[in-house]
């Protein structure tokens, strides 16, 4: 089942409270139009009824697509990472959540709400995320070869009209760049370095480090 609650919000702004639903969970399948909302990023934005400026409410949530069998989880702190790490690993013993069918899931916890929509989106078109972020660390090292004078600060792979169109790269001084993806790199990364015989469904945090990771031990 999906969880909320609404809430007063300040406007920071002009000081104006108006209303504001806070998900503590999504089920997709109930709830389609907030997956959309979160897709979009209107999930956290939260319009002043008087000034009309958009400010983004942060809180996490737990995005649970039942019909692929996944949750990802939006953790805000590092208690909120210890409880839901420790939830993953109990319905990993059998320990069921309301809604769930199964205990068989893929499981992601993020700390960020790009991270989440990337997930997210990554997941409803059938991609592997730690694929994805496998690519993002050969890009920084090329990036890091080729002009060592920048520092990358973060890698998002945009999906348009449901399919892996680029990388935007965020640099640390604020300028953005992009990069096609290549779907000809990604097979190739997939069968160099993801086990077929793994599925990753208990990686619960799969991101750039655990990309430099497996990239080490490889």
């Amino acid at each position: 089942m999906s969880l909320k609650n609404t809430q007063k919000i300040k406007c920071p702004d002009c000081g104006t409270e108006g209303e504001f639903t806070i998900w503590q969970s999504i089920n997709t399948k109930l709830n389609p139009q907030a997956k959309e909302d979160l897709l979009s990023g209107e999930l956290f934005a939260y319009t002043c009824p008087k000034c009309k400026k958009v400010h983004y409410v942060n809180y996490g949530l737990l995005y649970h697509q039942m019909e692929k069998q996944l949750m990802i989880y939006y953790a805000i702190s590092k208690e909120d990472e210890k409880e839901i790490l420790d939830t993953f690993d109990k319905m990993e013993n059998g320990d069921m959540l309301p809604g769930m069918e199964s205990t068989d899931y893929t499981c992601r916890v993020v700390h960020s709400q790009n991270q989440l929509r990337e997930k997210a989106y990554i997941f409803d078109i059938g991609l592997d995320d730690r694929v994805v972020e496998i690519m993002k660390v050969m890009m920084v090292a090329h990036l890091s070869q080729t002009n060592p004078d920048l520092e990358v600060g973060d890698i998002f792979l945009e999906i348009t009209k449901g399919k892996p169109e680029r990388f935007v790269i965020r640099l640390k001084n604020g300028v953005l760049g992009n990069s096609p993806f290549s779907q000809k790199v990604y097979d190739a990364v997939k069968a160099e370095y993801i086990d077929s015989k793994g599925d990753g469904k208990r990686d619960y945090i799969v991101d750039m480090n655990w990309a430099v990771e497996c990239l080490k031990n490889k």
